[in-house]
């Protein structure tokens, strides 16, 4: 079943299409989307190409907060402007990233990842993890992540304003979609914020980088 091709569907939408396993080794795999629902049924269609078998483990509904998509999006990236109509789009969850802390779940199953696996270059030892004390009134969209994804950050080490300052991540994303970038904006030294925009991307890799002062927090 590894080379299997499959296309999966609903009423609106692809959610995969000519996608195979061969690219991972892993035991398992998750694909998550967020899909705004009109009616009152779902419906999941697995299509299986070239006679292949696809093996589903479990199929997972949850209903999520209407505060977490909102219809207009900040587009960063030429052609810059807003976003509108957000919620007639089905969105993939394709990272968490939990910045200077260590790989974490919630109660919903959800994973946030060391952020140390996306650093570039690979081992930056120009940068160290701090805890953060938050109040948690601060966190405007609480079931967006836990408490302990909030309370870590990462900072720069350099001293010197002579040498640039740059702390990078990079994600691989599909150049065939839209990507909507998770990103976290402080108006503050390490203040919460749930920020969302979306940035379009032409090739195979979207390049995350962040550049501030090595006081600030990330």
């Amino acid at each position: 079943m590894t080379f299997a091709s499959i296309k999966v569907i609903t009423e609106s939408f692809v959610l995969l299409d000519n996608f195979t396993f061969a690219n991972y080794t892993n035991s398992h795999f998750e694909k998550e989307y967020a899909i705004n629902i009109t009616s009152d049924e779902l419906s999941l269609t697995f299509i299986p190409q070239n006679n292949s078998l696809v093996f589903v483990n479990a199929i997972e509904v949850i209903s999520i907060s209407d505060e977490l998509f909102l219809d207009h999006i900040l587009v960063t990236l030429n052609p810059s402007g807003f976003f509108e109509q957000f919620s007639k789009y089905a969105l993939e969850t394709v990272y968490r990233v939990n910045i200077g802390g260590a790989t974490l779940s919630d109660t919903l199953g959800r994973t946030w990842e060391n952020d140390e696996y996306y650093f570039h270059p690979p081992i930056n030892t120009s940068t160290s993890s701090y805890l953060v004390s938050t109040n948690p009134s601060a966190i405007k969209y609480s079931v967006a992540a836990p408490p302990s994804v909030y309370a870590t950050a990462r900072a720069l080490k350099i001293a010197s304003q002579s040498q640039g300052y740059n702390l990078s991540w990079i994600f691989n994303v599909d150049p065939n979609f839209i990507s909507l970038d998770l990103s976290s904006k402080t108006r503050g030294l390490a203040v919460p914020y749930y920020y969302d925009f979306i940035s379009y991307s032409s090739g195979s890799t979207m390049k995350v980088s962040v550049n501030g002062n090595p006081e600030f927090f990330f």
